[in-house]
């Protein structure tokens, strides 16, 4: 091929600065990464920080991106705080294991990879060449189609040139006792003659039926995340958080599948009442009917008048067919006024937050 044949690759002006300083805490591998042994990899690195909802929303985009290309890029997290509680290392480590975190993290909590990158705003992506380059910088949730198809993009250009080196990260997750239950999310009691309590099992993906004394009684769900309906044993939750029930049905935020399911408490067969498995948009609504059209993060039910503030006006109608018992559905996009879209896409800065 031609020299003028060959497609523009990125080539950086900047040397990436080093991220395996000494001193910093590092998660899910054995020992601290340097670039150095990073090249030959497309590095992505995601400056986040746990409290901040922006941050948890771009992870299934960079699932989908290390899921697509697992010996091609590198997702490096880079947990910068925002608040004193964040700066220490097992708060950062619980919330790795909370969110289900597969990648290298590392905790910069005194900012020094932040600063040395310039990053103004949480969250930010800055992509590093296979040969050590800064080659670009997101501020702000990316769109998760677009970031897929820009990552493979450059790797074919990368590959094209020679400048690919395809390998596994060694990555080591922390090892522990099986526990019965992982970040519960809500626990709510059931009416009914024999006192039950419905857990969010939310790190396994379950809801758990409890007798009054703590037993197990029940489990709904597989225990895999996904969105999928049927019977108790094969159907599928996403980090589910908020539930209510009434003497038929228990109603469960499905917070990762941003949806609204119902789960029949006579035979444990789980349906969707609302959402589609993709989030939804924020306000103004696009004019979807909302059961049919994606919602935003579901995360409480309450049993309350039948009042439902969701991400879509529509929903005020949805109330009356998803909460026949009366319930209050809460999700980040609660606040019914223009102004909250645009403040919510913002990112922020560490000056803001002060």
């Amino acid at each position: 091929m031609d020299e003028a044949d060959r497609p523009h690759i990125p080539a950086g002006v900047v040397h990436a600065p080093e991220i395996g300083l000494p001193g910093l805490d590092w998660f899910n591998v054995s020992d601290p990464l340097t670039l150095a042994a990073l090249r030959g990899k497309l590095v992505i690195l995601d400056f986040w920080t746990f409290c901040c909802i922006n941050c948890m929303q771009v992870l299934p985009s960079l699932r989908r991106v290390e899921e697509a290309f697992p010996e091609d890029v590198a997702v490096i997290g880079v947990h910068s705080p925002k608040f004193a509680a964040e700066r220490n290392a097992g708060n950062v480590a619980a919330a790795v294991a909370r969110y289900d975190i597969r990648h290298p993290v590392v905790s910069d909590a005194d900012f020094r990879i932040w600063r040395s990158y310039a990053v103004r705003a949480w969250p930010t992506l800055v992509f590093v060449s296979p040969t050590g380059y800064v080659v670009g910088q997101h501020s702000g949730e990316p769109d998760a189609d677009r970031l897929l198809a820009a990552v493979g993009d450059l790797i074919a250009q990368y590959r094209q040139h020679g400048a690919m080196r395809p390998s596994r990260l060694p990555l080591a997750f922390p090892a522990g006792p099986p526990a019965r239950l992982r970040f519960p999310g809500k626990i709510k009691s059931l009416p009914g003659n024999e006192r039950i309590w419905a857990v969010a099992d939310s790190g396994h993906h379950q809801i758990a039926l409890l007798g009054d004394q703590g037993r197990d009684l029940d489990r709904i769900g597989s225990g895999e995340p996904g969105l999928v309906d049927g019977a108790r044993l094969t159907a599928r939750f996403n980090s589910p958080q908020g539930l209510v029930g009434d003497a038929e049905a228990i109603y469960v935020a499905d917070t990762g599948n941003h949806a609204i399911r119902r789960i029949d408490r006579e035979s444990g067969t789980v349906t969707t009442l609302a959402g589609t498995g993709a989030r939804g948009p924020g306000l103004p609504s696009d004019g979807h009917r909302g059961g049919r059209s994606p919602w935003h993060h579901p995360g409480t039910l309450k049993s309350t008048p039948v009042v439902c503030f969701s991400p879509m006006p529509e929903a005020i109608s949805l109330a009356k067919s998803i909460c026949a018992a009366g319930f209050f559905v809460c999700s980040p996009g609660r606040v019914p006024r223009a102004s909250w879209t645009a403040r919510r896409k913002k990112p922020r800065s560490p000056s803001q937050a002060a």
